[in-house]
């Protein structure tokens, strides 16, 4: 859910910190498995904001965007077009996308880990996917060079 592998590193990292500090605290209501999917949406839900607020300044800092890396293949490009896309899509979004599709876990599995309805899960991938076919295709990703 991140694009760098040095920031998930730290995130999974910070994630297993708080479980272990957090362990004893646990209440057993829910099953392991949910409690710490929880802490791991909290944690990324806070470098999501973190990384907001650092993308904010950079904008109010530079008046154009750094173009995409010189020499980039088409296999390379297509994987930061994706990124940039899952970037278009609500965090809901992106992790139902990123659950499903990516990690190819079960409706069933997924609405578990989210603590939603199945139904919520498929209606939301269905939007999630639309949106990134419409914005691929916008991108100029569905036409061939």
């Amino acid at each position: 859910m991140v694009a760098s592998d040095p920031d998930a590193e730290d995130l999974v990292q910070e994630i297993f910190l708080r479980a272990l500090s957090g362990w004893s605290r646990f209440q057993h209501r829910a099953s392991a498995r949910t409690w710490l999917w929880a802490i791991c949406r909290n944690t990324l839900k806070q470098y999501d904001r973190e990384r907001r607020r650092e993308r904010a300044k950079l904008l109010r800092l530079t008046s154009h965007l750094a173009p995409s890396p010189v020499g980039a293949g088409p296999e390379e490009s297509s994987h930061i077009m994706l990124e940039e896309g899952l970037e278009t899509l609500t965090r809901s979004q992106r992790q139902v996308f990123l659950l499903r599709v990516v990690q190819d876990l079960p409706s069933r599995e997924v609405a578990e880990l989210m603590g939603w309805p199945e139904t919520r899960v498929r209606v939301t991938l269905y939007r999630a996917t639309k949106l990134l076919a419409t914005w691929w295709h916008d991108q100029g990703g569905g036409k061939r060079e």
